[in-house]
Order: C-alpha cells, then sequence, then structure tokens
C-alpha cells in the first residue's frame, strides 16, 4: 500500500505526513534493498559452498564408486572362485560318494567271502579235529606196532645171535671136517696115482696120453683107451682092437674128454 502511495500520481509533496511516510518508505525500501543483496550474497556464497561440497561428494562418490566396482570385482572374482570351489567340493563329494558306495560294495562282498570262509574254515577245523582224532589213534597203534616190532626185533636179535654163534660153530666144524676131507682126499689121490699110474698110459707106447693134442685120449667100442695118434697108426696096419681083438676101424674112435681117465671111473 505504501509503494502504491509513493507511486500515486496524486501524492501531494506539500503534505509533511505523507512526505514522512515516503522518506521513510524510501529509507525502508533502500533497507530491504541491502539485506537483500546481503542475502543474495550469501546465498551466492552458499551456493558455491554447496557446488563445491557437491564436486567434493560426487568426487567422494566417483571414488567410493571406484573403490565399490574394485570391492565388487575383487568380491565377484571371490564369489567365482568360492562357485568353483563349490563344483569342485560337488564333484569330490560325489566322487566321494561312489567310493564310498564301491568300498561299501567291497565291504559287502569281503564281508561274504569272510562268512564263506569262515563256514569252509569251519569245516576244515572240523575236517582236521577228525583227521587229528584219527592220526592219534593211528600214532597209537603204531606205538603199540612198535613196541611189538621192538619186541620181535629184540628177540629176533636174541635168535640171531644165538644162530651166528651156531654159525661160526658150524663154520668152524666145517672147517676142520674139511681139512680132515682134504686129507682123505689127498691120501686117496695118492693111493690111486701110485696103484693106477698103468692105467693112465697108453698100451701101445706106455707113455701117458693127454688131455689134447696129437695123443690126446681116445677108446675104441670095446672102451679100451689108448692115444689117438697111437690106434690110428695101429688101425691102419690091424682092424681089431690090440687088448681084446674085437674087430674095429677109425670110425670106432672116440674122444675122452678129461685129463686123467681111471679104471674105476670107467667101470
Amino acid at each position: 500500500m505504501d509503494s502504491d502511495l509513493i507511486h500515486n500520481d496524486s501524492f501531494d509533496p506539500e503534505d509533511a505526513y505523507a512526505a514522512e511516510q515516503v522518506e521513510w518508505l524510501l529509507q525502508w525500501n533502500n533497507h530491504l534493498c541491502m539485506e537483500s543483496d546481503v542475502a543474495a550474497t550469501a546465498l551466492k556464497m552458499q551456493l558455491i559452498s554447496v557446488n563445491s561440497l557437491k564436486e567434493k561428494l560426487k568426487l567422494k562418490l566417483d571414488q567410493l564408486g571406484e573403490m565399490l566396482d574394485d570391492e565388487f570385482q575383487t568380491l565377484k572374482a571371490k564369489l567365482e572362485e568360492t562357485q568353483n570351489k563349490i563344483h569342485l567340493l560337488i564333484d569330490r563329494d560325489l566322487e566321494l560318494r561312489r567310493t564310498v558306495e564301491q568300498l561299501t560294495h567291497d565291504l559287502q562282498f569281503v564281508t561274504l567271502q569272510k562268512d564263506q570262509l569262515t563256514i569252509e574254515r569251519d569245516g576244515m577245523v572240523l575236517k582236521l579235529e577228525e583227521q587229528e582224532s584219527s592220526y592219534k589213534g593211528m600214532v597209537a597203534k603204531q606205538d603199540q606196532q612198535i613196541r611189538s616190532m621192538q619186541v620181535i626185533i629184540s628177540e629176533s636179535q636174541h635168535e640171531i645171535c644165538q644162530k651166528e654163534a651156531l654159525r661160526r660153530q658150524l663154520l668152524v666144524d666145517l672147517e676142520g671136517q674139511e681139512q680132515v676131507h682134504l686129507q682123505q682126499m689127498e691120501a686117496q689121490r695118492q693111493s690111486l696115482v701110485e696103484n693106477n699110474e698103468d692105467s693112465i698110459t697108453c698100451s701101445i707106447c706106455w707113455v701117458t696120453w693127454d688131455a689134447d693134442g696129437d695123443h690126446r685120449v681116445v677108446s675104441l667100442a670095446c672102451g679100451h683107451l689108448f692115444g689117438h695118434s697111437c690106434i690110428r697108426n695101429y688101425l691102419m696096419r690091424s682092424e681089431s682092437c690090440p687088448i681084446c681083438r674085437q674087430a674095429a676101424n677109425v670110425q670106432h674112435i672116440r674122444f675122452i674128454f678129461g685129463r686123467h681117465v681111471l679104471p674105476n671111473q670107467t667101470q
């Protein structure tokens, strides 16, 4: 309203009250303008400070964004590494599960084999016990047989000793009898040689015949003995035995095998 009064064309400059009001209004308007300029300057300073703070905040936000990006990349890499580890752990877990299943299967198989082997072992133990019992019975029989054999051997040894002593005695007796027999044979041989010296000589040449050679002993069909060469030459001249005059020829000559032919042996 007062400003309207100032700009109003009906303002009367001679009016003291109105002039005083206008003056006051002008001073007030100037004061307001000064305060507005100070406020505008302050606002400008605040705006500059706000802009500076905004730039700083933007810079910090950029730095923070870069840090967050770095941390995000780091966390992303760690997450990927963790996921890879998780996949590896899952694969290992699957492999371990398969291994556990295989081991469980193997354990069941081994347990089955163990049960079968236990059954076989029990059967073998039972057989061994039976064989051991049979073996003990056989050992007892063998011990009894051994004792019997020892008794028999002892008795046999005693009999062998007795028979050995008897054999030695018989050998001594036989040696004595052999010596006596040899002596008797030697005496008989000497007697035969002395008494029958004429019976081992050829009755044609009166020379002892030989066991072989030209003058070996031969006989005729009549049984008389001669030297081979003597009787052959004789039969060339006469066809009869020189002793008994029985008919004879060269075909009747027979060889006599032996060094000495005695009359007692030919009869």
